[in-house]
């Protein structure tokens, strides 16, 4: 019997369909409703705001994505936001939502690499908002009220982040790190400390308490804005390349 080519064309785009329904759906991310430890790599979204007497979030697998959804995850004082499970994790990234009133907001800094954290707001944590380990990227964040608001690790990223009122320093970043277009402001103690070897450019520091930039050289410290702090720019060393800062 001659088969109908109709019918062969139907079962054919069913199969497709079924296919790339099915890849779909193991894309998709898994929804968080509760504080947990997520033993698994893949993307996670939360459904829900979370609240956490201790740690929230604990990290126990590496390439992780976790989307806050707008989301905010709180604390009572104590324990991390978000965290590793102890072993060094790489590959994580963070987004789009609130962490407040922990210890630590975001807590990666001695237990990760290559961890992407963007669009947070990060507020009323104890001891650091955010604390990531080498070759960070940090882009995007509001932090306030926290000790220190950002510290990363050396060869870093931070791009487009506003770190102020805290009660210690607005951002420390270590050696060779790209420091673009932040603001510091109104932190009792720095606003924006580099380490050598870095490239500090376009970022604005104002009524911080010490020093409003303070960078290790050599670095390059371009383009910069630092005033009404107790020292504006502060050059570590020698061997900077530093111009066009308006540091009074």
């Amino acid at each position: 019997m001659r088969r109908s080519r109709t019918g062969s064309v139907v079962r054919f785009v069913g199969l497709a369909l079924a296919v790339a329904l099915g890849r779909d759906a193991l894309a998709a991310p898994k929804n968080i409703k509760t504080c947990t430890t997520i033993p698994d790599s893949g993307s996670y979204v939360l459904t829900a705001n979370l609240s956490a007497a201790g740690d929230c979030l604990v990290l126990a697998a590496d390439f992780v994505t976790i989307d806050l959804n707008g989301f905010t995850i709180a604390g009572n004082g104590s324990g991390s936001g978000i965290r590793s499970d102890g072993d060094f994790r790489q590959g994580i990234r963070v987004t789009n939502g609130t962490s407040r009133s922990f210890q630590t907001g975001v807590d990666f800094a001695f237990t990760g690499a290559q961890i992407t954290v963007e669009r947070l707001h990060v507020i009323g944590n104890s001891n650091v908002g955010i604390g990531v380990n080498q070759q960070a990227l940090v882009k995007d964040c509001v932090l306030a009220e926290n000790g220190d608001g950002i510290n990363v690790g050396a060869r870093s990223l931070l791009t487009g982040n506003d770190s102020s009122f805290n009660t210690a320093s607005g951002i420390a970043a270590g050696v060779g790190s790209t420091i673009i277009g932040n603001t510091v402001g109104v932190n009792e103690n720095n606003g924006l400390v580099a380490g050598n070897s870095s490239t500090v450019l376009n970022n604005t520091a104002q009524v911080n308490g010490n020093f409003g930039l303070h960078v290790t050289c050599p670095s390059n410290v371009l383009g910069n804005t630092a005033t009404n702090n107790g020292t504006n720019l502060f050059l570590s060393g020698a061997g900077c390349n530093s111009s066009n800062n308006v540091a009074p």
